[in-house]
């Protein structure tokens, strides 16, 4: 089974805070478009430009990688965070998957899709990104529905 490499996740991006708990080695994120799912992905790059150590931790998958280069690059990580943006739409193999992140004891993952029960996500991992505030003071962070 993956690891739980980090248990809070944080980050900014221009008004918004992200202070995510993290509680499954495997973590399903759902939410409708806006609820701050590719922001932080978007804040954890932008950190990750900026040369930052603890970005060296993550690495990214969205929907313009497609799924062979996908594989590969999980294959090459070791020790990471590996958050995985628009899933339904890149992890097509989904027998592949379930089983990678099953036997994946080096890595955390972090998927964003609509669909958790079909890789396999135990139910205590499946959270939702709530926003709380407004204008300056916006904070982003999971809540999970068990």
């Amino acid at each position: 089974m993956a690891r739980l490499i980090k248990k809070v996740i944080t980050a900014r991006r221009g008004n918004i805070h992200f202070d995510v708990r993290l509680r499954e080695p495997v973590t399903a994120v759902l939410g409708n478009s806006g609820s701050g799912k590719t922001q932080l992905t978007a804040a954890l790059l932008a950190r990750q430009a900026g040369g930052s150590g603890e970005s060296e931790q993550y690495a990214f998958i969205d929907w313009k990688l497609n799924e062979n280069a996908a594989k590969v690059l999980v294959s090459l990580q070791h020790g990471k965070v590996i958050f995985i943006d628009n899933a339904d739409i890149v992890l097509r193999d989904v027998p592949y998957w379930r089983k990678q992140f099953e036997d994946d004891n080096s890595n955390q993952y972090i998927i964003f899709t609509r669909m958790p029960e079909k890789y396999g996500i135990h139910e205590t991992g499946i959270c939702e990104f709530i926003r709380q505030g407004s204008g300056k003071n916006i904070t982003v962070s999971a809540r999970y529905f068990d």
